[in-house]
Order: structure tokens, then C-alpha cells, then sequence
């Protein structure tokens, strides 16, 4: 009798302890869900089933549409890129992350999403800026080039004018030409 009642106790106290781990687990994963980027579970039919709010903001999904279809295609790809356009009109490029796993007793994938638009953008700016860069050197060099041509054009027209050269104006009017 004693031992049952100890394995009993026992046995209370495990069930507590497992169930404080789980509620503890549960709440971690709940704000690696809640507050990391966006992220979204997928069915088969490539409705989301699950979205936490950053994906909710990322998609601009209506709160009332009954599962939304996934904008972009799932596939093998460790990291992939794709541009999405939301039901506002605005373009966004997103990067996802997918993983195959099962939610809710059904194999579905669990996506990661990450609006990185504004480092595309600020990507295509940069290289734009390399290119105008490497076009004011183009031009500085002709500008350059150009200049000596015209020092020298001045510089024989200068000494055309020179009264004791006036016999070979025409020397350096050949050499200007």
C-alpha cells in the first residue's frame, strides 16, 4: 500500500514536471513563431494553414480569407528567391526557406520568409552607382585627352601671333590643321 501510494506520488510529479517542460517548450516555440520573420505552414494544396503576423504583414493576407493559396512555388531549394505582388499592388521580394514536416497529423511544409526587397533594391543601387562611376572616369579621361589636343592648338596659335613668326603663320597653321 505505502509503495502504490509512492509510485502514485511518483507519478503526479513526473506528469507536473513533463507538463511544466511542454507549457515551457510550448511558449518558446511560440515566440520563435509569434515574433521571428515570417513564417507560414503550407498544406498540399499549397493553402497556408498557419501564419504567424510578420507573414500576415510580409503577404498581406486578409484576416477573414479562409486559407489563402501560397504566392510563390515550393521546391527542393535550400534558399530561394521570389518576387511576390500583394493584393495592395506592391511588389516585394521575399527569400524562403522551406522544410517538409507534418502539422496537424498531415505532411505539410513550414516556410521562412524574409522581405529583402530593400537590400535588392539598395544591391541594384550600388552596382548602378559602380557603373556611372566607371562612365565619369570614361569622360574624364576623353575630357582630359581632349584638353591636350586644344593646349596645343592654343599653343600654336600663340606663337602664330608672335610678330617675330609672322613669316611662318602658315607652318603653324598646317601643324594646327
Amino acid at each position: 500500500s505505502a509503495s502504490l501510494l509512492e509510485r502514485s506520488v511518483r507519478h503526479t510529479l513526473d506528469r507536473h514536471r513533463l507538463l511544466r517542460e511542454l507549457r515551457q517548450r510550448e511558449a518558446g516555440f511560440r515566440a520563435v513563431a509569434l515574433n521571428a520573420d515570417g513564417v507560414v505552414v503550407v498544406d498540399g494544396q499549397l493553402r497556408i494553414v498557419f501564419c504567424n503576423q510578420a507573414a500576415a504583414l510580409l503577404l498581406d493576407l486578409d484576416p477573414e480569407e479562409a486559407a489563402p493559396r501560397f504566392p510563390l512555388p515550393l521546391g527542393d531549394e535550400d534558399v530561394k528567391e521570389g518576387e511576390i505582388v500583394t493584393r495592395s499592388g506592391t511588389h516585394r521580394t521575399v527569400e524562403m526557406r522551406s522544410a517538409r514536416g507534418v502539422w496537424e497529423g498531415a505532411e505539410a511544409d513550414v516556410v521562412s520568409l524574409r522581405d529583402v526587397t530593400v537590400a535588392r533594391q539598395l544591391e541594384r543601387d550600388l552596382a548602378q552607382a559602380g557603373k556611372m562611376s566607371v562612365v565619369g572616369e570614361l569622360a574624364g579621361g576623353i575630357a582630359h585627352d581632349f584638353n591636350n589636343i586644344l593646349m596645343a592648338i592654343l599653343g600654336c596659335t600663340e606663337l602664330a601671333r608672335q610678330p617675330e613668326n609672322q613669316g611662318d603663320v602658315d607652318e603653324f597653321l598646317q601643324e594646327i590643321e
